[in-house]
């Protein structure tokens, strides 16, 4: 199914998605091939929770098997939060796209991603 329009979305829902950031470069929000909705991230935030190391974060969305990187091996400072995206920079999955996150260590870093489905 295509992407549907979003100036004449039916129904719009808001979410949140919670992971511990790991050395695993893992899907954190998905939006499979055939949901016929848009996922509009409004913010993706992430939080360095370990007391004495500052983790290396990179982000990104894969769409047909290739990665787009939103931001590669970023410092996140012992517990300090960084906003990655926000209202001013929103970023929208389409169907079938994976937005993924992974860490230098694991339990370093936690990510909250708010977004809104759109269908």
């Amino acid at each position: 199914m295509a992407n549907p329009n979003v100036f004449v979305a039916t129904s719009m829902q808001g979410k949140t998605a919670y992971a511990n950031v790991t050395t695993t470069f893992a899907n954190v929000v998905q939006n499979p091939s055939s949901s016929g909705k848009s996922l509009r991230v409004v913010n993706l935030s992430l939080a360095g929770v370990d007391t004495l190391i500052s983790p290396n974060v990179t982000v990104g969305v894969v769409r047909s098997g290739i990665t787009n990187f939103i931001v590669a091996n970023i410092t996140i400072p012992v517990k300090s939060t960084v906003i990655i995206l926000g209202k001013e920079n929103l970023l929208f999955l389409e169907e079938g796209d994976d937005l993924r996150i992974q860490a230098s260590g694991n339990s370093q870093c936690w990510a909250t991603v708010a977004y809104e489905e759109i269908f």
